[in-house]
């Protein structure tokens, strides 16, 4: 790990005595966010008493001494592209964006190019957030391939992280209009189930019996085709 400045160093007080440490630390530290932590923490960035500790829940106790080493961040390899972005607001600290269908958001394995970040690094140059890491700048949140609609991204990461919050609290509502196949019984009403990875299909989410993510849907019937 390259260390891109001095380590945070301090001692656990009492009153701070008992909680998780990632929690801990993204609240001593208004620089970064708690999902930060966690990588930091994950990939061998947190000392306690001087022993490398890698579990981002680990619970501190009073007078323990912590040392955090800051990675250093990779320099971004990634082309700027001049592709056309349907902008729909814009300010020195957002963009909001209408995604077309087929496009990638983000660059991955066979997508280096033609993604919306490239797109973004074209429009709005070295302006967007670091936090999602080196091949997400600026994006805070995803959207399918296929799938049309409206993305935010961020310009900084004090921007990146107030919107983050947001999405985890439950602030930012989602609508999406879709297709399905038959029709439901009810006009409207409410699908409260489990998601996780589809064990036939791991680049698919399935409805899970056991585990997963919890998944709240409000629906209603615009239209039925017959």
């Amino acid at each position: 790990m390259k260390i891109a400045k001095e380590p945070i160093k301090f001692i656990i007080t009492p009153v701070q005595s008992g909680n998780r440490i990632d929690k801990l630390l993204a609240l001593i530290n208004h620089e970064y966010s708690r999902s930060y932590v966690k990588k930091i923490i994950l990939q061998g960035g947190l000392y306690i008493n001087s022993k490398n500790i890698k579990d981002p829940a680990f619970k501190v106790s009073s007078y323990q001494k912590i040392k955090i080493v800051i990675p250093l961040i990779k320099e971004l390899q990634l082309e700027a592209q001049n592709i056309p972005l349907d902008i729909l607001y814009e300010d020195e600290f957002i963009i909001v964006i209408n995604k077309k269908a087929g496009m990638v958001v983000h660059p991955g394995t066979g997508n280096d190019k033609d993604t919306l970040v490239n797109a973004l690094l074209h429009h709005c140059g070295n302006n967007l957030s670091g936090i999602g890491g080196v091949q997400r700048p600026g994006i805070i949140h995803r959207l399918d391939k296929n799938t049309s609609g409206i993305m935010l991204a961020a310009k900084n990461d004090t921007a990146h992280r107030v919107l983050s919050k947001d999405i985890s609290l439950k602030k930012v509502e989602r609508i999406y209009k879709v297709f399905v196949w038959g029709t439901p019984k009810m006009v409207k009403g409410e699908i409260n189930l489990n998601i996780s990875r589809d064990p036939q299909d791991r680049l698919k989410m399935a409805v899970t019996k056991k585990g997963g993510r919890s998944a709240v849907t409000l629906y209603k019937i615009l239209k039925s085709y017959h």
